[in-house]
């Protein structure tokens, strides 16, 4: 068992390299290449091509979330924790553009497993920077602002970014840097006593 665990990993880290190279032609025949396995093995362990790209997707989000989290739990100022966590966001959307690109085709698309995952990590997303903020409330970091309307801001924000991206992305085009959006995100939470 523990043998196939490995080789089931194995096989959804192959899916997650194709899509971080930039590759949108992701057939099962490329991932079984990739993950130096036959193609009989990943549909033994996945039955069809759906069921891979949604592990792989789910295993993507994930990760991200548990960064969100790591950083949520360090001991620095909100406002810090925010701007690493819109870090997290940024670099992720720059290096995945054709996997922002996937999500968002696949909810247009009206996929019911990947609409019901978006939901899901949104709720964990949101979770984590509702927590920030609403400590950097309590400690005067951030001026008094509602904090779920605030949280639901920052995250449309960041949509629109991944959006922005996976479609520059699937038109082939230069992708601009947006780090000018954490002072901005920082204007808006931070109280005028507490700018510096």
């Amino acid at each position: 068992m523990p043998k196939d665990k490995n080789c089931r990993e194995d096989i959804v880290k192959a899916c997650k390299r194709l899509f971080l190279s930039g590759d949108m032609s992701i057939s099962v025949e490329k991932v079984a290449k990739e993950a130096n396995v036959s193609k009989s093995l990943v549909f033994y362990f996945f039955k069809n091509k759906e069921n891979l790209f949604y592990e792989f997707a789910e295993d993507m989000i994930n990760c991200i979330a548990d960064q969100l989290e790591v950083i949520q739990q360090k001991p620095i100022k909100e406002d810090q924790k925010i701007i690493e966590m819109l870090g997290i966001f940024l670099e992720n959307t720059k290096k995945g553009g054709s996997f922002a690109h996937f999500m968002f085709k696949n909810c247009l698309d009206r996929n019911e497993r990947f609409m019901k995952l978006g939901n899901k990590i949104h709720k964990r997303f949101f979770d984590i920077f509702h927590s920030v903020i609403l400590n950097g409330i309590r400690n005067g970091t951030f001026k008094k602002v509602p904090p779920v309307e605030a949280t639901l801001v920052i995250l449309r924000v960041f949509d629109s970014l991944a959006l922005d991206r996976a479609l520059r992305f699937s038109q082939a085009e230069k992708i601009t840097s947006s780090e000018n959006i954490f002072d901005f995100i920082i204007f808006l939470l931070k109280d005028d006593k507490t700018k510096s």
